[in-house]
């Protein structure tokens, strides 16, 4: 807490001197970039959970203060203008010229998804990011010593609570609330958080989609029409495409999807030389999930499969770094125009 309170005070003290509201407003960001911004960096790494609540306290009273002494400076910079009747901004300049806008290139993806998903009346379902364990994971055949549910490698907020590491989550607990119906069709896509350090291919926050779809009649077969379907629509009819056998706890059997490479013959940096790119996990969903949404998996079958909206906007757009998504650079954005 003294290195808080320390804080506070160089806050304080740096401000005391500025004399219009763009600088302090310039000045409130710097500062919380160079001082704040590793205390929340130092929070993501702590392990022990008691630690780590303690110093989230300690942190969320530091942002609450800091805002106080803005907004305290704020004001009395706003009564010295009107005191001195100088207005803040000088209406006679011209205004700049207005630019287009252009929809995200994440959300862009985000709508060719629905309108596939839209053809086969799906049901688009949205749940919190905060969700408990047996939905991220008991109700997902997940065991408990799996690497994805250590605090290594997730954001708990408490014991049996943390922030979503897959949208199947949601899914699942849709499938729960329509367990009484034949056919249930449903897909899931948001934001989701893993521990991970963020580089070019990594971020702690991503955008996941992924479906459900139980059928008494519904087989392999099903699935790899369905998921070739959805590959089609969103790169075209002319790739080749591979289901490879692996391992997911909620589907069995599993597959790993590939793309034969579009952008080289013999192999690339797209492919990693292998002349296919890996696509989407798949799978036909395993007894226990079912169970778990109290569905009879004697009578009932499950499909599912997901897939990372930026990796699909990466290779639609041969973008190689993931963090270019979330710089708001105009720039960048501005690409994309439809």
């Amino acid at each position: 807490m003294d290195q808080i309170k320390k804080i506070i005070d160089n806050f304080k003290q740096t401000i005391s001197s500025v004399d219009n509201q763009k600088e302090l407003i310039v000045t409130k960001n710097i500062f919380v970039k160079k001082h704040v911004t590793p205390l929340f960096q130092q929070l993501r790494e702590l392990e022990e959970l008691a630690v780590k609540k303690a110093f989230g306290k300690e942190l969320n009273f530091l942002q609450e203060a800091i805002q106080e002494l803005f907004e305290e400076k704020n004001q009395q910079l706003v009564i010295n203008l009107d005191q001195n009747q100088k207005p803040a901004y000088d209406l006679m300049i011209p205004a700049l010229d207005l630019v287009d806008g252009s929809i995200h290139p994440l959300n862009l993806v985000v709508n060719q998804i629905v309108d596939f998903f839209k053809k086969f009346n799906f049901t688009i379902v949205n749940y919190p990011e905060l969700v408990t364990t047996k939905h991220c994971f008991d109700d997902l055949n997940i065991p408990l010593d799996h690497p994805g549910r250590s605090k290594t490698d997730t954001f708990y907020v408490s014991d049996k609570q943390l922030l979503r590491t897959h949208c199947t989550a949601g899914t699942i607990e849709a499938i729960a609330a329509m367990n009484k119906h034949k056919d249930i069709r449903v897909i899931s896509f948001g934001n989701v958080y893993r521990n991970d350090t963020d580089d070019a291919t990594h971020s702690h926050q991503f955008m996941q989609m992924d479906f459900m779809w139980v059928n008494k009649d519904l087989s392999l077969a099903n699935l790899k029409w369905f998921v070739t379907k959805f590959i089609e629509h969103m790169f075209g009819n002319d790739l080749k495409t591979r289901f490879r056998l692996s391992h997911f706890p909620f589907t069995e059997p599993s597959f790993e999807v590939d793309v034969e490479c579009w952008n080289c013959q013999s192999g690339c940096f797209l492919c990693k030389k292998t002349r296919w790119i890996e696509i989407m996990g798949s799978g036909i969903l395993h007894p226990k999930v079912l169970e778990a949404a109290h569905i009879d998996p004697e009578k009932m079958v499950g499909i599912a499969a997901g897939i990372g909206i930026e990796r699909i906007a990466m290779l639609k757009n041969n973008i190689t770094d993931i963090r270019d998504f979330y710089l708001n650079d105009f720039r960048f954005i501005k690409q994309f125009y439809e």
